[in-house]
């Protein structure tokens, strides 16, 4: 019934906001399944949202058998909200399961109103970073919980694979279940077996996920065709000092302020990640001081050092505290209900006022998401020409395509989406160019002439707005004159 109140509340809250208006991977990821249903031109590569989340092949397929009922709303926020009912049952029952009853109830309780950067994740894709948050759960269980603990490092290896295939946010679970073996080798009869147990089936449960990679045509027009390759992201110099230093300032910097997204007005940013860390802190030393006697205490924790180390030597590392949009900080939406999970169980854990501090806690979170809940505005516009810039870094080498996805679309939205073609076809091309870039500009230009002349005029828009001040990835302005007078040629 908990769960079924918290799905309930995600419901009404996502038909009220219509976030998925806000959100161009939905709105593009949408486009496409409409138009596969529409021309019956089934593929893996139209299935997937990003090569780096195969799982989004699933959800693609749940969302197809979902079509008919978007007159409730779309078929991916529906899949969306069934999903994140799925998976907050699971974390619930591992949780109990793992950690106790009274963990269990608290984290159940909790999880009705959660915290205001995870509600939106129930009707919202944007990454599969959410979703994907049960997998922490799922290693825990198999690695701690299990009755043939001599087997368990082969369950943990199949599913670190499966889960890695699935959104490569997943990768995390390798370090730390390998470092749960070294720590806990004096209480393994044959810790050496474990590892390659575990690795084998790790490498086992990743070759179909490789084999999709290797030999199904997926690749994306303008990023990186390498089988590793996260769209558009660069792991160069992961080690300098200014990367060091993200170790440590991430625990009062980004993560305490994914919490709450400051979303009491009246209380400073600041004084919102103090609040968290008066409870982080505490709950993370209750558990490490007890994970030498209890390993599920023990990997959790690990588990959440290596979100932290991975997340701040990444690209998509954020110092900053005063954003108020989920989408920001959705990155930490893969740890939070499990790190959520490790303290409620540590508060549980205390002798005498753990149950009090567990429900003050709870309380917290309840009011800062309530105040969230209050502050919801609906979406007024549709994100369709960042949608446009999405399918065109998917399919910009294929204009044919690109106006097949949008031909069902009413006019006015149809020539938004044509502006982000052009957008995206030219950030495509020329993120990483210095003037002249000749052979970039030859590339666009040729790509141009395939559009229609009726569609060339939005197109062209696009193309021009990529190079605006304010947008990002900022491109050469040396390379607008030329790239100007080459498509004013063309007619």
């Amino acid at each position: 019934m908990l769960v079924l109140a918290g799905t309930l509340l995600r419901f009404f809250c996502g038909m009220y906001a219509k976030a998925w208006l806000q959100s161009p991977d939905q709105l593009a990821w949408e486009a496409e399944l409409e138009e596969l249903l529409r021309n019956g031109n089934f593929s893996y590569k139209q299935l997937i949202h990003y090569p780096h989340e195969g799982g989004s092949f699933f959800i693609s397929l749940l969302a197809l058998l979902l079509i008919p009922f978007k007159t409730i709303m779309p078929a991916l926020s529906l899949a969306a909200l069934l999903i994140d009912t799925a998976i907050r049952f699971v974390q619930i029952r591992i949780t109990q399961r793992v950690f106790g009853d009274r963990a269990g109830w608290a984290f159940a309780v909790f999880s009705i109103l959660s915290l205001p950067s995870l509600l939106p994740w129930a009707t919202v894709n944007f990454g599969l970073h959410a979703i994907s948050s049960v997998f922490p759960f799922l290693l825990l269980y198999f690695a701690t919980s299990v009755r043939a603990k001599e087997r368990s490092a082969i369950y943990c290896g199949l599913l670190s694979g499966a889960a890695i295939s699935f959104a490569f946010d997943n990768i995390i679970l390798v370090p730390a279940y390998l470092l749960f073996l070294a720590v806990t080798y004096r209480q393994q009869t044959h810790v050496v077996r474990s590892f390659f147990q575990y690795a084998g089936c790790t490498i086992l449960a990743l070759l179909p996920y490789l084999c999709c990679r290797l030999f199904i045509e997926q690749s994306f027009a303008f990023e990186d065709p390498g089988i590793f390759s996260v769209r558009d992201l660069s792991f160069e110099n992961p080690f300098s000092a200014e990367q060091a230093s993200h170790l440590y300032k991430v625990w009062y910097t980004s993560l305490p302020a994914s919490f709450f997204l400051s979303a009491v007005n009246w209380l400073s940013s600041r004084f919102h990640t103090t609040i968290v860390l008066a409870f982080l802190l505490p709950a993370l030393f209750i558990a490490v001081r007890k994970g030498s006697a209890d390993p599920p205490k023990l990997l959790a924790s690990l588990l959440i050092l290596c979100f932290v180390v991975i997340y701040s030597l990444s690209p998509v590392y954020t110092a900053s505290i005063e954003h108020k949009s989920y989408i920001d900080y959705r990155y930490m939406s893969y740890l939070l209900p499990f790190l959520l999970a490790l303290m409620i169980s540590s508060f549980v854990s205390l002798p005498k006022a753990g149950v009090l501090i567990s429900y003050t806690w709870i309380s917290l979170c309840a009011f800062f998401s309530l105040v969230y809940i209050s502050h919801l505005q609906p979406a007024k516009i549709a994100l369709y020409e960042p949608a446009g810039w999405v399918l065109a870094k998917k399919y910009g080498s294929e204009p044919h395509k690109l106006l097949q996805i949008v031909q069902a679309y009413d006019e006015a939205t149809q020539q938004e989406m044509k502006k982000g073609f052009g957008w995206g076809i030219s950030t495509g091309l020329l993120r990483d160019e210095k003037a002249p870039a000749t052979a970039a500009v030859e590339k666009i230009n040729i790509l141009y002439r395939q559009f229609p002349p009726s569609d060339r005029q939005f197109v062209r828009e696009g193309i021009l707005f990529s190079f605006d001040a304010y947008v990002t990835p900022r491109l050469d302005p040396a390379i607008f004159p030329v790239l100007k007078m080459k498509l004013e040629a063309v007619e």
